[in-house]
């Protein structure tokens, strides 16, 4: 008998206040059942990229493209969750999805959907397969409040990009999504660096007439720790840590927001921006920066964009 398990585990908002106010070593691994259906990866994530488009024309929510990077990042995630049995958005090294795509090189900022399935026949066919990569995904979408992560993240109007990856191993199916929001190109940036390292971080919005710069907040957190899999297998959402610093643009006419400074990111015609980061030497860990952007320059702060460093 077939078991649907879908799991609430998508992200936490992340929030802006107002302006004015070395890898750590695997767990040891088990003994892994062997892949058994055969899964035409690239026509699934045609078909699912149809259906979502098709869900986010309903709303009003402009497509996603799929994206190369994203589409590896939710595949290596949904093949280790399948292999090991488990469903979290965490991976066995304690890596988050922001993580697991920064540390590749991605420059987006990311939210991810993660879905299972057990009891699938190991002689199931493609189409058997890909049926119930559609059932999984539209149970998510038709989610209702407050119990709506999955939609929410997949109608987000702000996405303009996604990672679609499938794993079959033995009787187990797993689904990762990366949802991503791309409105920055930034100059290259290390995805490692040295505490009391000065780290110059330049980019430029890619559509200037359409978004604004409005600020960018680093969030740090202890370099992450290996999970076991009992640890994998409690379902929990993931967020960006608590601890976090706001970096405002400069202001050029002299005048001070309400906290005394005047802004830490120098800000230029077409949106382009730069500023520094700095790693102190008592504090190794993961440092997230995630660049906010607005609609026009009245409208509300949305993630454009995020990059991780790992500082030891």
């Amino acid at each position: 008998m077939l078991r649907w398990c879908v799991v609430i585990l998508s992200a936490l908002p992340v929030c802006l206040q107002p302006l004015c106010s070395g890898q750590p070593a695997r767990a040891q691994k088990a003994a892994l059942p062997a892949a058994s259906a055969s899964v035409d990866v690239a026509a699934l994530r045609r078909e699912l990229l149809v259906l979502i488009n098709e869900q986010r024309a309903r709303v009003g929510a402009p497509p996603v493209a799929l994206d190369d990077l994203a589409n590896r990042v939710a595949e290596a995630h949904a093949l280790d969750m399948a292999q090991y049995n488990y469903i979290s958005h965490w991976n066995r090294d304690g890596w988050p999805p922001y993580l697991r795509y920064g540390q590749r090189g991605g420059t987006d900022y990311v939210a991810e959907n993660v879905s299972m399935l057990s009891g699938l026949s190991p002689r199931a066919t493609f189409a058997e397969v890909k049926a119930a990569a559609l059932r999984l995904h539209q149970m998510m979408h038709d989610e209702t409040p407050p119990n709506d992560g999955h939609r929410r993240t997949i109608l987000n109007p702000e996405h303009t990009h996604v990672g679609l990856g499938v794993a079959v191993v033995g009787r187990e199916f797993r689904m990762a999504q990366e949802f991503l929001s791309r409105y920055v190109h930034f100059d290259p940036l290390p995805t490692k660096a040295r505490p009391t390292e000065r780290l110059t971080v330049a980019g430029q919005l890619l559509n200037p007439d359409e978004v604004s710069f409005y600020g960018a907040s680093v969030y740090h957190e202890p370099l992450p720790q290996s999970m076991t899999l009992d640890q994998l297998r409690q379902p929990r959402a993931y967020a960006l840590p608590e601890k976090s610093r706001l970096l405002k643009p400069r202001l050029a006419d002299g005048s001070q927001y309400l906290d005394g400074t005047a802004g830490e990111i120098e800000v230029g015609d077409r949106g382009r921006f730069k500023f520094e980061l700095t790693f102190p030497k008592h504090a190794p860990g993961v440092y997230t920066t995630v660049i906010f952007v607005r609609r026009g320059t009245a409208g509300n702060p949305f993630p454009g964009a995020g990059f991780s460093v790992w500082v030891e």
